[in-house]
């Protein structure tokens, strides 16, 4: 009953992160009169700390800046023997969860937001009631034992050789199922402030999908925990000196904020140790930097910890590689029950399967200073086909567009609805060299697959196109009927018009006239009865008819379906110099209209060379007024 990577998810694996919004591909903030950063006496120069009076007030503002992520073998050592300082047998069945860190690389992080605390049991129920979204397992589990109790004897037969049947009966069975947040030590806690637990990564990414916003990258983690100082923990280098008070048992849940300030990163963000590990954004487990990682784990070989007597751990320790995949995800941050230091470590990589859910593994959330750009973002990591763009062709988030509104409880903390219309543009036109405008718009006729030129994304009914809130692929077909299809439709009106002449009173049987023709017009989505019944003056990819004698931009849904179509008032334009980012323009007369415009790159890496392209949105109920926060103002 575990999910596997959708399509979208699995061409995301594939091409890496590039398109998602990372640490490092923001451009850097200009910072004062020389756009330099301001460096503080005490760490990593920074960048000023983006403000969040539109946001809800628990996303915390953090700073930007650059630092160095990683390690070299002695940083390995020294966090190593500190741990376990009086076994070298522990030292070698440990050090290997180290591994994955070796290799330095300097990363920079633009200033975003991430939540003060974990995300709580009570902000998800929220979400679950409001949208349907699967609930976490011991929300039934424990939360209704007493229902759990009254099916023993049918989830075990159902479930006859399963060791611990009652997850996979939850994962089949959760929509007919009672649920509620459970209490915590012995029913002593209420677990409404609590870390929700028992959620996917992809169920991490649905919620903050919902809410406009996304999961914070490792880079982002790890810079808000240290601000970039070398530390192994939050409160310095030495394990034993962890401030947080704890009793002789380890394994107890406690609501957020529960450790105070000892628990706290160096720009204010609670929780984040001994509390729950926590999702990272990006899928994918891989080095920092590659070949840095093999050459500094050679290196560690040659270290004292590896020198000494021969023995079945050193060994293991010697072959032992770090298990990279591109479908795991790293995870951070050392649950309640951690007893062991190195967990606990700002920079200790574990990781876990996409799919996994736990009793304590949770998640927090964390959003970029651009409207609506992390609404888009985490709606790429569900479901969303782009296989229809072709090539490497992929949405670039990076150059995205949009607005976007809260409306916020009296708390200012608890969102009551979140409003987004985003954009991005495709990262490029053709993975061709050697093709121009004009060869990829006669390819979206005479190949019948319009060119995919951006991504939308709205919580909003438009009203042009006509559609309901959801992602889509906006491609554009250029105006023109088919050369094969002309040909097939007039061969094939000849031979139909024959064969119902011949029919005569009688009923004709489609099916018995055939002829070469029938491939080019099942190709183009032509019927025989559209032959019959008059003139052709259109193409059909699925249900969807689009007229041959106007440029129009056809509509694909999240699954790659064609859905609807809308004209084209301007077809895009050749630009040998365009690097304007994407922008949104209100109409002043009608707040409804949007006016999106939008550079896409000829190929990969044109250096200026891009295809200008201008769009018009009108939403059907919602107006874009002040109280919206728009890209670029």
């Amino acid at each position: 009953m575990r999910p596997t990577l959708s399509p979208a998810l699995a061409a995301l694996v594939v091409s890496s992160l590039c398109t998602l919004p990372l640490a490092t591909q923001e451009p850097a903030r200009a910072v004062g009169a020389n756009g330099a950063a301001k460096a503080s006496a005490k760490g990593p120069a920074q960048s000023p700390a983006p403000s969040n009076s539109a946001l809800p007030s628990d996303m915390l503002p953090v700073p930007g800046g650059t630092f160095s992520i990683g390690a070299d073998p002695k940083t390995i050592l020294d966090a190593i023997e500190k741990a376990f300082p009086l076994s070298e047998e522990k030292r070698l069945d440990e050090v290997t969860k180290l591994y994955a860190e070796l290799g330095r690389k300097s990363v920079t992080v633009v200033p975003f937001f991430m939540g003060r605390y974990p995300v709580t049991n009570a902000q998800y129920k929220v979400f679950v009631e409001k949208t349907g979204h699967r609930y976490p397992y011991h929300w039934w589990a424990e939360g209704r034992k007493d229902d759990l109790e009254q099916r023993r004897d049918a989830i075990k037969a159902e479930f006859p050789s399963a060791k611990d049947p009652y997850m996979p009966y939850w994962e089949r069975h959760w929509k007919e199922l009672p649920y509620a947040i459970p209490s915590y030590n012995g029913g002593d806690t209420p677990g409404e402030d609590c870390p929700v637990v028992y959620v996917s990564w992809r169920d991490a990414n649905a919620y903050a999908a919902w809410l406009g916003m996304r999961i914070p990258t490792e880079y982002e983690w790890v810079w808000a925990a240290s601000g970039g100082e070398p530390k192994q923990y939050l409160w310095g280098d030495d394990p034993k000196a962890n401030p947080i008070k704890r009793g002789t048992k380890f394994d107890k849940m406690w609501p957020v904020g529960h450790h105070g300030d000892a628990a706290v990163g160096k720009f204010g963000h609670g929780h984040m140790q001994l509390g729950v590990y926590e999702w990272m954004g990006e899928i994918g487990f891989y080095a920092f930097d590659a070949a840095a990682n093999q050459s500094e784990l050679e290196k560690l070989f040659k270290e004292k910890l590896f020198k000494g007597k021969d023995s079945p751990r050193l060994q293991k320790a010697l072959a032992y590689r770090p298990k990279f995949a591109g479908e795991k995800v790293v995870v951070k941050g050392g649950m309640f029950g951690t007893e062991n230091g190195l967990d606990l470590r700002i920079w200790t990589r574990a990781a876990t399967e996409h799919f996994q859910t736990a009793s304590a593994l949770g998640f927090r959330l964390a959003k970029s200073e651009r409207p609506a750009r992390d609404y888009l973002a985490s709606l790429l990591k569900l479901d969303y086909d782009w296989s229809h763009f072709g090539g490497t062709r992929k949405p670039n988030i990076a150059d995205q567009t949009g607005a976007e509104r809260y409306e916020l409880g009296g708390d200012g903390k608890l969102v009551q609805a979140y409003h987004a219309v985003s954009l991005a543009p495709v990262s490029h036109a053709s993975d061709d060299e050697k093709s121009s405008i004009d060869r990829l718009m006669e390819a979206t006729v005479e190949q019948h697959n319009p060119l995919a030129l951006a991504t939308l994304a709205s919580t909003e009914k438009l009203a042009e196109p006509a559609l309901e809130p959801g992602i889509y692929s906006l491609c554009f077909r250029h105006s023109g009927m088919p050369k094969p299809l002309q040909d097939a439709l007039a061969q094939a009106s000849k031979d139909l018009k024959l064969a119902k002449t011949k029919a005569g009173k009688g009923e004709l049987k489609l099916d018995d006239v055939s002829g070469e023709w029938e491939a080019p017009l099942k190709r183009f989505g032509i019927t025989k009865q559209d032959v019959l019944d008059g003139k052709v003056d259109f193409v059909r990819i699925g249900a969807v008819k689009i007229p041959t004698d106007t440029h129009m931009w056809v509509v694909r849904n999240a699954v790659g379906e064609a859905v609807a179509t809308f004209p084209v008032k301007h077809r895009p334009e050749t630009k040998s110099k365009y690097e304007e980012p994407a922008s949104l323009v209100v109409d002043e007369r009608d707040s409804k209209h949007l006016n999106f415009v939008f550079g896409v790159p000829t190929i990969p890496e044109a250096r200026g060379k891009a295809y200008l392209v201008k769009l018009e949105v009108k939403l059907a109920e919602a107006a874009i007024d002040n109280n919206w926060r728009i890209a670029g103002k």
